[in-house]
C-alpha cells in the first residue's frame, strides 16, 4: 500500500526520525507500524483539494502500515524548529506538535471524546482551530528577530511543557505518584544535609 501525504507533513524514517515528506527519496528506509523497516519504491505527485489532519493522542497515524506524524513542518524541508536568523533548535516539529497539542489532549480527556468532538471545528481547508491559531502565531513568531522570537518562544514553550506535565499526570496517575514519592525522598535527603 501507499501513503498520500503533503510535502510538509512528517513521516518516520529508520531510527524513528520524523522528516518532511518532501525530503523522502526512492530507496529511503521508512518505519512501519509493525516496527519493521520498509523501503520507498516509488514517489508520485498527486494534487488534491483540502487536507485531512486527524487528531490522535500519540501525534502519530498509521496508513497502510506506514507510520507517520499527524504534524507538519512550516519551514520548508526542515525537521528542526528554527527561530529568527536561522537559529536551529534541537527540537523537531513532531516534538513541538506533541507539546503544542497538550492543551487539546487535556481538554479532550476532561470532556471525553464526545464533548471534545462537539467543540472541534475545522475551516474550509480542513484545519482544526486547535491547529490553526497556534500555527498562525508561530508563523508570526518566525518573522520576528531572534531576541523577540527567542523570549516569546521560551515563555510559550515553558507554559506548554507545564501543561504537558499536567496532562501526563491526568492521563496516568502513576506518573504523579512516582513524582510525589521522588520529590519527598529528595526533599528528605536535602533537609537532612542542611541540618
Amino acid at each position: 500500500g501507499g501513503l498520500e501525504i503533503t510535502p510538509g507533513h512528517l513521516i518516520f524514517t529508520q531510527g524513528n526520525q520524523a522528516v518532511p515528506a518532501s525530503t523522502i527519496q526512492i530507496g529511503d528506509k521508512m518505519m512501519m507500524a509493525s516496527g519493521e523497516i520498509g523501503s520507498v519504491v516509488s514517489i508520485r505527485i498527486v494534487k488534491r483539494t483540502g487536507i485531512f489532519a486527524p487528531f490522535t493522542s500519540s501525534g502519530t497515524i498509521v496508513t497502510n502500515g506506514i507510520l507517520s506524524s499527524s504534524f507538519a513542518t512550516i519551514q520548508q524541508e526542515s525537521r528542526y524548529v528554527s527561530l529568527g536568523g536561522g537559529f536551529e533548535m534541537p527540537l523537531t516539529y513532531h516534538q513541538l506538535g506533541v507539546i503544542f497539542e497538550s492543551p487539546h489532549r487535556l481538554v479532550c480527556h476532561w470532556w471525553g471524546l464526545d464533548g471534545c468532538a462537539r467543540y472541534e471545528h475545522y475551516d474550509e481547508e480542513g484545519a482544526s482551530q486547535w491547529v490553526k491559531m497556534p500555527m498562525f502565531g508561530f508563523q508570526w513568531l518566525l518573522k520576528q528577530n531572534i531576541a523577540v522570537s527567542g523570549i516569546l518562544f521560551f515563555v510559550a514553550f515553558t507554559l506548554l511543557c507545564m501543561i504537558n506535565v499536567m496532562e501526563m499526570f491526568a492521563m496516568n496517575p502513576i506518573h504523579a505518584i512516582c513524582f510525589m514519592v521522588a520529590f519527598v525522598v529528595v526533599r528528605r535527603r536535602t533537609v537532612k544535609k542542611v541540618v
